[in-house]
């Protein structure tokens, strides 16, 4: 994944992505990603998804006849997004599971340490 910033790109940013689209490169405007809550990118532009199609797009930028190299079908594109969705929300799924189980036995550690402590006490 490769970031083109807006300040390199002539002309209006989300007809770059149309076009990369049009010509099979995987690419999207760092807008899209964004969240109200987190203001972590400071710089607007374009994320070239497929590292092997940054210099396709980069051309492109000049030249809008260039012939992309590796281009993606619509259907390549839809999978590829589609399957990097289904890993993330397994991973997260995963870790957020392992995080809650981890969770649970501290407390239930730190509940039978606070009560063992006052059985102790009282006797």
């Amino acid at each position: 994944m490769k970031f083109i910033d807006d300040r390199d790109i002539p002309g209006c940013p989300f007809e770059f992505v149309s076009l990369f689209t049009e010509k099979g490169i995987l690419a999207k405007h760092n807008s899209e990603f964004q969240n109200a809550r987190f203001h972590y990118m400071e710089k607007n532009g374009i994320w070239v998804l497929l590292n092997t199609q940054y210099e396709d797009a980069t051309i492109l930028l000049t030249k809008s006849s260039h012939k992309v190299n590796e281009p993606l079908s619509q259907d390549q594109m839809s999978i590829l997004e589609r399957e990097a969705k289904k890993l993330l929300y397994r991973a997260s799924s995963r870790f957020f599971s392992v995080l809650a189980k981890r969770l649970f036995y501290i407390v239930l550690l730190a509940g039978t340490a606070y009560l063992g402590f006052h059985i102790i006490k009282a006797t």
